[in-house]
């Protein structure tokens, strides 16, 4: 007999998944480097500082306000009375912008150098030659070769700033030459210092006392040179005796006469 064959009725059923999507990886959230910012804050009449923000709340943490320092001596007057050499060692005189001296709390230091920056007229810059000076020994100064005066001209006004990093007197000023002989004799024996002076870069020479009541100035070519004398009693004066009408010899650089300085060439 014979048998049909069942017909095959299996169903096959293949099920495709779809992958699942691939998470992408969460972005890192990197904190914000703040340290690599300056913020440039206001420590005295016309001068600013800048320094690294972080530094700041480091050495300042209650704030800058009464915290660096930097006290200016940017008249003439000022910077005879501060105690700052006034010469080189070569006895070359100076113009000059100022003194600065930077403090700061304790010992402080400041990981990376601060500037400091003031504003200056542009023709006493180009006239004065400026650059970062530091003493050279107690007498004398020298230029500092370890800090660098930035320029940043303007129109009218010259933008300069030096570097600071711990607690210190910084001076700015250039050479004036010595290419000029002057001797005055103080009859009166009353000049405890004497100087040629001129208001329009202020320059300051100091002169050297040779013996009693006589001096030696030497100073190069400076716009209205004037003498001022620090009598002994601690006072300063400014005398009327204008170097440019003094006669001179058929040498050049050297004087004719000897200027006699009497208490009626001097006015305070």
């Amino acid at each position: 007999m014979l048998r049909k064959k069942a017909r095959n009725r299996r169903v096959e059923i293949t099920i495709y998944e779809k992958p699942k999507p691939k998470e992408k990886p969460k972005p890192v959230v990197v904190a914000k480097d703040t340290c690599n910012r300056d913020t440039t804050v206001l420590v005295g009449n016309g001068l600013y500082l800048t320094i690294g923000i972080c530094e700041l709340k480091k050495i300042c943490p209650r704030g800058a306000e009464n915290c660096i320092r930097i006290k200016k001596y940017t008249s003439m007057e000022d910077i005879i009375n501060s105690g700052a050499p006034l010469k080189t060692a070569k006895g070359e005189g100076f113009n000059w912008a100022g003194v600065y001296e930077v403090k700061m709390p304790g010992d402080t230091c400041a990981k990376t150098p601060m500037s400091i920056s003031m504003n200056v007229d542009g023709a006493t810059y180009k006239k004065a030659k400026l650059m970062v000076y530091t003493k050279d020994g107690e007498a004398s100064l020298k230029p500092d070769k370890n800090k660098r005066l930035s320029v940043n001209k303007g129109k009218d006004k010259i933008k300069i700033s030096f570097p600071a990093t711990c607690n210190g007197t910084v001076y700015i000023c250039g050479t004036t030459g010595k290419t000029k002989h002057a001797e005055i004799i103080d009859k009166t024996k009353n000049a405890e210092e004497v100087f040629v002076t001129s208001a329009s870069t202020m320059a300051i020479i100091p002169g050297t006392k040779i013996k009693n009541g006589k001096w030696v100035v030497n100073y190069a070519k400076i716009e209205d040179p004037m003498l001022t004398i620090r009598l002994k009693d601690g006072e300063t004066v400014v005398s009327d005796i204008d170097m440019n009408n003094i006669r001179k010899m058929k040498k050049p650089g050297e004087l004719r006469k000897k200027y006699k300085v009497k208490t009626k060439h001097v006015r305070g």
